[in-house]
C-alpha cells in the first residue's frame, strides 16, 4: 500500500514514455522541488518501486522508471483507492447523479487524454450500500 504521495509520483512516471520520466520533469508535474523530489525518488528506489539512473542523452540528467514492483503497487494501490472511493462517495449519490458524474468524467478525460484514469468511469452505480441524504 502507497502513501497518496507516493502514489501521485509513481502515476505520473507511468505517465512518462516507457514508464520513464526526467526527475526535473517529475517534480514539476508532482509540485515537488528538486530536492524534495530527490528525497522522495530515493525512498522509492530503496523500495524497489522505481530505478533511478543517469541519462544516456545528458549525463547532468537522471531518469526514474517504474519497475514491476512498482506497477504492481500502483495498481494494487489504485484498487484500494477505487473500492474506497466507492465505499464512501458512491453510497452517498443516487444511480442518476453516478451515471452524472460519469458523463462528467468523461468529458473531463476526453479532454486531457487520460486514458490511466478510465477506471473512476468504471465505478458507476454499484451495489454498494448507500445512505440517502
Amino acid at each position: 500500500m502507497l502513501i497518496i504521495d507516493d502514489y501521485d509520483v509513481l502515476l505520473t512516471v507511468n505517465e512518462g514514455h516507457e514508464e520513464t520520466m526526467r526527475m526535473s520533469e517529475l517534480a514539476s508535474k508532482v509540485l515537488l522541488s528538486n530536492s524534495g523530489m530527490t528525497r522522495r525518488v530515493a525512498r522509492l528506489v530503496e523500495r524497489g518501486l522505481l530505478k533511478r539512473k543517469q541519462s544516456t542523452e545528458d549525463g547532468r540528467v537522471f531518469e526514474v522508471t517504474l519497475t514491476k514492483k512498482g506497477r504492481s503497487a500502483l495498481e494494487t494501490t489504485w484498487e484500494f483507492y477505487q473500492n474506497r472511493l466507492q465505499e464512501v462517495f458512491i453510497r452517498f449519490v443516487s444511480d442518476k447523479e453516478s451515471e452524472q458524474l460519469g458523463r462528467i468524467f468523461q468529458r473531463i478525460l476526453d479532454q486531457i487524454g487520460g486514458d490511466e484514469y478510465r477506471g473512476l468511469l468504471k465505478m458507476g452505480a454499484t451495489d454498494a450500500p448507500r445512505r440517502r441524504l
